[in-house]
């Protein structure tokens, strides 16, 4: 009886591997709530520091673009015409600005059009001048290709919306540089909302105003008279 109960205890079986295992499982819970830690601590500072970089450049100036914070005025700026041509934009200094993005599908499209078009005609002796940019950002409302069929979309609707450019995107990190200045000169960066934003610029290549869509082009004539006088 003496011989069976020692044996049982000398075991090694019964007892050194549930000591060891006892010690990987402490050695486990130990180490374990370490790493959960370091990862947490990184997923906080990560959460605390990131999200207003990144928000901030969202709305800001392209990283790789330099020349956009150089800009003394819209004049420093180049973009393309619909059909791709190189449009340097100091060949219209002297003159008064309405900057607009337009879309085809808009709710806004058919009093816009036809209000851009009404403007056309009443400053088209005068140093005013409508540039069109057609943007796909806001709901996909404009799919149209640039260059022919943009102009083709335009000729049906039997309107005149001033100087048609090439599509761009007007926020994020693919905005066209003259966007990101536009919206830096007017509403610290804050991304333009929806289709038919107009910003103002006076002879001088300065963005004076920013209007949003609800705001029609023919509201805006007052204005664009103040300018012309100066």
């Amino acid at each position: 009886m003496m011989t069976r109960n020692r044996s049982k205890k000398l075991n090694p079986t019964d007892t050194v591997p549930s000591k060891a295992n006892g010690d990987t499982s402490a050695a486990k819970s130990i180490k374990a709530p370490k790493r959960p830690a370091t990862t947490k601590a990184s997923a906080d500072s990560t959460t605390a520091k990131v999200p207003k970089k990144s928000k901030a450049k969202a709305n800001d100036v392209t990283p790789d673009d330099k020349s956009i914070s150089d800009a003394n005025s819209i004049y420093d700026f180049v973009v393309k015409d619909t059909f791709g041509n190189d449009v340097p934009l100091a060949k219209y200094k002297g003159q008064v600005l309405l900057i607009v993005n337009i879309a085809a599908r808009c709710g806004y499209t058919k009093k816009n059009y036809e209000e851009l078009d009404e403007l056309q005609k009443k400053y088209k002796n005068k140093d005013v001048k409508i540039l069109s940019f057609p943007c796909n950002q806001f709901g996909g409302q404009m799919p149209l290709m640039d260059g022919d069929e943009m102009m083709a979309h335009l000729e049906k609707r039997d309107v005149n919306v001033g100087e048609v450019f090439q599509k761009c995107n007007v926020n994020g990190k693919d905005a066209a540089p003259l966007y990101v200045f536009l919206r830096q000169k007017q509403g610290d960066g804050i991304n333009v909302k929806w289709n038919f934003v107009k910003f103002l610029v006076d002879k001088n290549g300065e963005v004076v105003e920013r209007f949003n869509s609800p705001t029609s082009p023919l509201q805006i004539a007052p204005k664009i008279d103040e300018l012309l006088e100066k």
